[in-house]
C-alpha cells in the first residue's frame, strides 16, 4: 500500500521512488543489481541525442566493470533474479537499436575484457537501407538549406516552428521528436514524408549511423559473447498502439530474429523504456523468458523478470561512470 493505494495500481517508477529507503536498507541483506543500457558506441558528435559513447570510454567502462563487478549475461541475470540467487553487484550489460558500431567498436571491446552483452534489435530496420527514424529527423532539421518556418500538419491541425537559425532548428527538431516518438508507426512515417517534402530530399544513409545487415548480426552473435534480442519491429512506443499492434511489435522480432540467426530469442526491450499494463503479459506469450521495461534504477531479487528496469549509460570517464554505478548498485 502506498498512500492507502495498493502499489500495483501505481506506475512502477512512482513505487520504486516512494519505497527506495526500505529498499536501500533491504539491500543490507538482499543482493542487487544493475543492467546498463547504451545505444551507439561512436564518437559523441555522432549523434545531437547523446546516443553514443566514444570507443575510449566504453573500453574505460569496460575495464571498470571486469575488475569490480559480477559481470553476466542478461539472461542471466534474469534466471537468478527469479530464484532469489543474485550475486551482489551483479551487472548486465545491453545495448538497444542494432547499431553497426555494436559491432564494429563494442563487439571488439567486450571481447577483450570478456564482457558478455546483449544487443536489442528493432528488425524493421535490420539491412541499414534506412535509417532510425531520430537519425534522418536530425539530417533533415539540421543539415543543409531549409525554410525559414516548418508548417507540419498533424491530427489535431498545422504546427508551425521557426526554423530560420541554428538554435531554433535544434529547438523544432527536439519539439518534432517528441511528437514522432509518440505516434504509431504509420503515421509517424507519413510525418516524415511530409518533412522530406519540407526539407527538400531524402537524406542518404549514413554507413556509418545504419542498422547492422542480417549478415552481421551473424557475426555479431557467432560465439556466446553476445546474445540478441527483440526491440519491436519499428521501434514503436507501445503506449501509442492498439493491443493488436503491441502484440505484433512485440512478438515479431522473436520470429524474425530467430530464423535468420538460427538461435532462440528470449529477450525483449521494450523501446524508450514506455510499459503498458499488458506489455509483460504480451511477451511471456510471445515466448520470451525476460523483458527490459519502463523502470529507472537497480534490480534486486525477487524482481519480475519480465519488467526489468535499466539506467542509460551517457558518454563519460571512467570516474563518473564508476559513480554511476555503484549509486545503482545501492539504489
Amino acid at each position: 500500500m502506498l498512500r492507502g493505494l495498493p502499489a500495483r495500481t501505481l506506475p512502477q517508477r512512482v513505487v520504486r521512488a516512494a519505497t527506495r529507503p526500505l529498499r536501500v536498507l533491504r539491500r543490507r541483506w538482499v543482493a542487487g543489481g544493475a543492467i546498463l543500457t547504451y545505444h551507439r558506441v561512436a564518437e559523441p558528435g555522432s549523434s545531437p541525442f547523446g546516443l553514443s559513447v566514444s570507443p575510449n570510454h566504453f573500453e574505460a567502462h569496460l575495464a571498470y566493470l571486469s575488475t569490480r563487478c559480477r559481470v553476466m549475461p542478461l539472461l542471466e541475470m534474469a534466471r537468478r533474479l527469479a530464484c532469489d540467487d543474485l550475486p551482489p553487484r551483479s551487472v548486465a550489460v545491453t545495448f538497444d537499436d542494432g547499431y553497426v558500431d555494436n559491432l564494429r567498436n563494442a563487439r571488439p571491446l567486450l571481447e577483450r575484457y570478456e564482457v558478455p552483452g546483449t544487443v536489442f534489435v528493432a528488425t524493421g530496420y535490420i539491412g541499414g537501407e534506412r535509417a532510425f527514424w531520430w537519425d534522418e529527423l536530425a539530417t533533415l532539421m539540421l543539415e543543409g538549406a531549409v525554410p525559414a518556418e516548418l508548417a507540419l500538419p498533424l491530427g489535431d491541425g498545422t504546427r508551425r516552428w521557426p526554423t530560420d537559425t541554428p538554435p531554433a532548428r535544434r529547438a523544432a527538431m527536439w519539439a518534432v521528436h517528441g511528437i514522432l516518438r509518440d505516434l504509431a508507426p504509420t503515421a509517424r512515417e507519413s510525418t516524415l514524408d511530409a518533412l522530406r517534402r519540407w526539407a527538400g530530399h531524402a537524406p542518404r544513409v549514413d554507413d556509418a549511423s545504419r542498422a547492422m545487415t542480417a549478415d552481421e548480426l551473424r557475426v555479431l552473435v557467432r560465439d556466446d559473447l553476445v546474445d540478441v534480442g527483440g526491440h519491436t519491429v519499428a521501434h514503436a512506443a507501445l503506449s501509442a498502439l492498439d493491443a493488436d499492434a503491441r502484440a505484433v511489435e512485440i512478438a515479431a522480432p522473436r520470429e524474425v530474429l530467430g530464423r535468420l540467426l538460427a538461435r532462440p530469442i528470449e529477450a525483449h526491450a521494450h523501446p524508450y523504456g514506455i510499459d503498458t499494463d499488458d506489455a509483460a503479459e504480451l511477451a511471456v506469450r510471445a515466448g520470451y523468458s525476460a523483458a527490459c521495461a519502463g523502470g529507472i534504477g537497480s534490480v534486486e531479487a525477487g524482481d519480475d523478470p519480465m519488467r526489468l528496469p535499466r539506467f542509460t549509460v551517457h558518454d563519460c570517464d571512467a570516474g563518473t561512470f564508476r559513480r554511476v554505478v555503484e549509486h545503482h548498485l545501492v539504489d
